[in-house]
C-alpha cells in the first residue's frame, strides 16, 4: 500500500513541476544556465538513472559520439529523461530502447528509438501540443511540450517517426559548440 501511494505522490510532483515549467516557458520568465558539456556524458548518465529507476527491465543500446554542446545541461537532461522514461514506459518487459548520438552537419542528433506501440499517424502532429492526451499515450500532455520548447530555446528542433504499429523514434538536434561560445 505504501508503494501505491509513493508512486501516486511522485507522479502529482512531477505534474505540480510540469505545470509549473509549462508556466514560466508560456510566460517567458525560464531561466537557462549555459555551459560546454559532451552530450554523450550526459546521455549515459540520464540512461543510468532511467534503468535504476525503471519498473520493468528494458535494455539499452547505446552509440554515442562525443560531442561539446553550449546548452543548459539541466534542461537538456530534463528532455533526455522525458524521452527515455516514455521510451521505457511503452517497450515490451525486456524491450530494447537505442539511443543514438551523432554529428550531423553543424548540430547533434540524438535519436531514441523503443519497440512499443507506435503512433498512429493521426495523433503524430499533436502529441508536442500542450494537454494532448490519447488513449495509445496516457500520461499528463505535458512532458513532450516542455521538451520542445526546452530544446527549441536552444535553437534546436524536436520530432518523432513512427510507422503506427512498431515502434517510435523521438529525436532533437542541439548546435554544437563552435568557436563563438564561450567554454
Amino acid at each position: 500500500m505504501l508503494q501505491v501511494i509513493k508512486r501516486n505522490t511522485d507522479r502529482l510532483i512531477r505534474m505540480i513541476n510540469d505545470m509549473l515549467d509549462l508556466e514560466t516557458i508560456e510566460n517567458g520568465i525560464m531561466e537557462y544556465h549555459y555551459s560546454c558539456f559532451d552530450l554523450s556524458e550526459l546521455i549515459e548518465e540520464t540512461v543510468f538513472e532511467i534503468k535504476s529507476a525503471a519498473e520493468k527491465s528494458v535494455n539499452f543500446f547505446t552509440d554515442a559520439e562525443n560531442l561539446a554542446v553550449f546548452a543548459d545541461r539541466d534542461k537538456i537532461k530534463q528532455v533526455l529523461l522525458n524521452l527515455l522514461s516514455n521510451a521505457v514506459k511503452f517497450s515490451p518487459e525486456n524491450g530494447e530502447v537505442k539511443i543514438l548520438c551523432k554529428k550531423q552537419n553543424s548540430e547533434a542528433l540524438v535519436e531514441i528509438s523503443d519497440k512499443g506501440q507506435g503512433i498512429p499517424d493521426e495523433i503524430k502532429d499533436k502529441i508536442f501540443d500542450k494537454f494532448f492526451k490519447d488513449k495509445h499515450l496516457g500520461g499528463t500532455g505535458l512532458g513532450l511540450t516542455i521538451a520542445k520548447a526546452i530544446v527549441e530555446a536552444h535553437g534546436g528542433s524536436i520530432g518523432v517517426r513512427s510507422d503506427g504499429k512498431s515502434g517510435s523514434t523521438f529525436y532533437f538536434t542541439l548546435p554544437l559548440k563552435n568557436e563563438n561560445t564561450n567554454c
